[in-house]
């Protein structure tokens, strides 16, 4: 299955979760009052454009890019396939330009060319969101066919609060405002059991298929374990009982052009 393949097939039938709603939400909040355009790269189904397009009457352009035909039949606004390497605009065309959950998908040959591209686009602000400090090593998983390990929502790298804050200084931006969007309970898990899961557990009852070799495609098995799970008392308790803590999944900047850069 390619790349292109697993993109179309997780936007043909993507649910909207209510925390990405609010994920939406609070990030919309960091566009200041003199942005009246905004190019929105890698929008996937719209949820952002669709919002700003509905909710910031200051706007007087939304446009949507993104490289999957299946996601954009979702989006409501003017809209244009294309990749993030090779935007078909010209220099600072928009006031803003967002790209929210996207750069940590990218591919060695596209990520540098594609943050430069966003950045020449833009007239003055770029708005970026990605996950926070995410544990890509434990979070993998294993097919039980080749036993290719890789991250099941396709990340490829991470990124801290520190390390995004001064992502685009190169190409002529100042990170001017920070937040932490959401609140998630993690599991601290003991290393052991994070390799067990990785090997046996696996994407049960995710669909996510292998990138390697596809496997489930044809077949219909997924890229994990048959063996039954724990009855749902039992799972209830030991959510309760094992050690956990609270943490916001995102990480939201606002970088703003530098006069230097004009």
């Amino acid at each position: 299955m390619t790349e292109q393949e697993h993109y179309d097939r997780f936007w043909s039938d993507h649910a909207v979760r209510e925390m990405d709603r609010h994920r939406i939400r609070e990030t919309s909040g960091l566009i200041p009052a003199d942005v009246r355009s905004v190019l929105d790269v890698g929008c996937g189904d719209g949820i952002f454009a669709n919002y700003l397009l509905e909710s910031l009457p200051q706007l007087t352009s939304v446009h949507a890019t993104d490289w999957s035909e299946a996601a954009l039949m979702h989006v409501k606004t003017k809209k244009t396939k294309a990749s993030i390497d090779s935007l078909p605009f010209a220099d600072r065309e928009f006031d803003l330009v967002s790209c929210l959950e996207v750069i940590e998908h990218l591919q060695v040959r596209t990520y540098q060319p594609g943050l430069s591209e966003i950045c020449r686009v833009s007239k003055r602000y770029v708005l970026l969101s990605v996950p926070n400090s995410e544990p890509l090593r434990h979070s993998q998983v294993e097919c039980p066919h080749c036993k290719t390990r890789w991250n099941p929502s396709h990340h490829l790298r991470s990124f801290t609060p520190k390390s995004l804050a001064r992502l685009l200084t190169e190409f002529g931006f100042r990170s001017s405002c920070q937040v932490l969007v959401g609140r998630q309970r993690d599991y601290l898990l003991p290393s052991r059991y994070r390799d067990y899961r990785r090997r046996v557990v696996g994407v049960r009852g995710t669909g996510v298929l292998c990138p390697l070799c596809g496997y489930g495609d044809d077949t219909g098995n997924r890229c994990a374990s048959h063996a039954e799970r724990p009855s749902s008392t039992l799972r209830r308790l030991v959510k309760l009982l094992w050690p956990k803590r609270t943490r916001s999944p995102w990480i939201v900047v606002l970088y703003e052009r530098q006069p230097h850069g004009e």
